[in-house]
């Protein structure tokens, strides 16, 4: 699906998710029963905030590994180690990746309350 709303596209750029982009994308054009693209942007994001949400989804798994992963290493302050060997638990790129989801996770999570704010509520969060 294409989208032709300007302030849909800037809101969309100024996320910085590249599921959501693809989500929309990807959406089929006739299953848009008449929605506005504010509205289709509304629903995707919050049916993907509701993924993480959710107990039993991948994305609630990953958001909670990577919630440990930051608490263990206080943000990526503190680098534990296994005890014999001394070798650290985690590398750099998994703490950066965590610090991805997780903020990635807090965007959505603003944007969805702005987006309600403007008066698009999704049909999948509530």
């Amino acid at each position: 699906m294409e989208l032709t709303d300007k302030t849909a596209i800037k809101l969309l750029k100024k996320l910085n998710s590249c599921e959501l982009w693809e989500r929309v994308d990807s959406y089929p054009e006739d299953e848009r029963d008449g929605r506005s693209d504010m509205q289709m942007l509304a629903d995707e994001a919050g049916y993907m905030l509701s993924l993480f949400e959710e107990d039993g989804t991948a994305h609630y798994d990953d958001l909670k590994e990577c919630r440990h992963i930051l608490n263990r290493t206080k943000y990526g302050k503190v680098m534990p180690c296994y005890f014999p060997s001394l070798m650290p638990m985690y590398n750099l790129s998994d703490i950066q990746t965590a610090k991805d989801v997780v903020n990635e996770y807090n965007r959505l999570k603003r944007f969805v309350k702005r987006m309600e704010e403007r008066g698009y509520y999704s049909e999948w969060y509530y």
